[in-house]
């Protein structure tokens, strides 16, 4: 009998304003490498969102990249030269809000982790399917 074992998905949220355009491209594809080459051997699936990937709807547009947000296991914040766009709110950029829903979040429950690499990438904090190893 064959054993049919459920796909995981570790679902990502990658925050940055736009002048880091090159560096999220790359991670997309590093992403997508991940999926191809491991995916099948570990059963566990990458899904990346950023604000580029929010589909249109009614409301304010950062509200549909926040419910894209709140899906995620993993932030990832990014920034260099820019803060970010004004998100028409009490907030001086959509990073600051993406950051301080993802930070409220993990306070409250614990369920999120996030990471804010350097451009260099220098420091990732990060929780895999429920094995926190930042604690």
């Amino acid at each position: 009998m064959v054993e049919l074992r459920q796909k995981k998905t570790l679902t990502i949220f990658l925050a940055s304003p736009g002048d880091l355009e090159t560096e999220r491209r790359v991670t997309h594809e590093v992403v997508d490498e991940i999926n191809k080459s491991f995916c099948r051997t570990l059963n566990v699936s990458i899904d990346l969102l950023g604000w580029e990937d929010t589909l249109p709807g009614y409301g304010r547009p950062q509200e549909q990249i926040n419910h894209d947000l709140d899906k995620c296991q993993l932030f990832i914040g990014m920034l260099w030269e820019r803060w970010g766009a004004l998100p028409g709110d009490q907030y001086s950029s959509g990073f600051e809000e993406e950051f301080e829903r993802a930070q409220n979040r993990r306070v409250k429950t614990t369920s999120l982790t996030y990471g804010l690499p350097s451009r260099k990438w220098i420091r990732l904090d990060f929780k895999i399917l429920g094995n926190n190893s930042s604690k």
